[in-house]
């Protein structure tokens, strides 16, 4: 499945949670172990997986991307952005380590929020998140 790293973030939290609800129970005692060996049965599978190199490389190949977008932002189009849905038209053929392939976005979306719209956008969102913090808090 392509969804190993999910399960394993999901086991990791789940046990994280049964060993802070309950502190004082037996319950954290039993489950640690369990924690442990699905832990460890997870890495063992991941390391075991041929498709785990190349998410290495894809990892490794979406950094690259990012810095190329955020170079790409900050060099021509600071202020206002590119414009929603220009990634394709602007970026074009992203390459990396000789293999080459067309995004239509950055695949991170504080990435494509900066690319798409600049600072101005940036900004705008980060004053509508604190507004709307705000309002949450004089609700109560």
């Amino acid at each position: 499945s392509n969804h190993r790293t999910g399960w394993l973030a999901a086991t990791a939290f789940f046990t994280t949670l049964a060993i802070s609800t309950f502190p004082s129970s037996r319950l954290p005692r039993a489950l640690a172990p369990l924690a442990g060996l699905t832990t460890l049965g997870t890495l063992l599978i991941l390391l075991d997986r041929k498709d785990f190199y190349s998410s290495i490389i894809s990892q490794a190949n979406r950094l690259s991307l990012w810095s190329t977008a955020i170079q790409e932002t900050i060099n021509y189009h600071p202020i206002f952005g590119s414009g929603f849905g220009s990634f394709r038209e602007i970026i074009g053929i992203h390459s990396y380590q000789g293999y080459s392939r067309a995004y239509n976005h950055p695949h991170n979306i504080y990435v494509e929020l900066f690319f798409s719209t600049g600072l101005a956008g940036v900004a705008a969102t980060v004053w509508f998140l604190a507004q709307l913090i705000k309002a949450t808090q004089h609700a109560r």
